[in-house]
C-alpha cells in the first residue's frame, strides 16, 4: 500500500489519524480520477469497525 507507506512515517500504523490520511489519500486519488474520465478499479473490504469507509466509498463512484 503506497498510500499507508507515506503515512507511516509521521503516524502511528491503526492510528485514527493513521487511517484517516490514508483514506484521504485513497479518496482523492479516486476522485481526481473521476474528473478527469479516467478508468479505475478499486478494491474494498467492509468492515463492520469502520462503516464509514465503505460508505465514503460508494459516495465516490457517485462522481
Amino acid at each position: 500500500m503506497i498510500n499507508a507507506d507515506c503515512v507511516r512515517p509521521v503516524f502511528e500504523f491503526g492510528s485514527d489519524p493513521f487511517w484517516r490520511q490514508v483514506h484521504g489519500i485513497r479518496e482523492g486519488i479516486l476522485a481526481e480520477a473521476a474528473r478527469a474520465r479516467r478508468a479505475m478499479i478499486s478494491t474494498t473490504i467492509y468492515s463492520r469497525w469502520r462503516p464509514h469507509c465503505f460508505s465514503r466509498a460508494r459516495g465516490l463512484s457517485a462522481l
